[in-house]
């Protein structure tokens, strides 16, 4: 699946990421915005040498900055595409 194939409407649905830690375990959950209520999407375990709570944190910020540019990216092309204040299109 390439980088192209993540949707910006797809993004909008699941977001923003956040990340919960239990112990040796963080969970990686989503704020659907059809229910409005936050999904666990992923369940992350410490190993040797590899710390759940900081790969979970680094996942959830990697997504929520790749989000953020998406949507900046739409509004921008959005904002491009609007007519002028005060002009009618005849």
């Amino acid at each position: 699946m390439g980088h192209n194939a993540i949707s910006d409407d797809f993004l909008a649905a699941i977001s923003p990421w956040r990340s919960t830690h239990f112990g040796d375990q963080s969970e990686i959950e989503a704020q659907i915005r059809a229910t409005g209520t936050w999904e666990t999407l992923a369940a992350v375990r410490s190993l040797p040498g590899l710390d759940a709570e900081d790969l979970a944190s680094f996942i959830v910020m990697v997504v929520n900055e790749y989000a953020a540019r998406c949507c900046q990216r739409q509004d921008h092309a959005n904002t491009k595409r609007a007519p002028a204040r005060g002009r009618t299109q005849t």
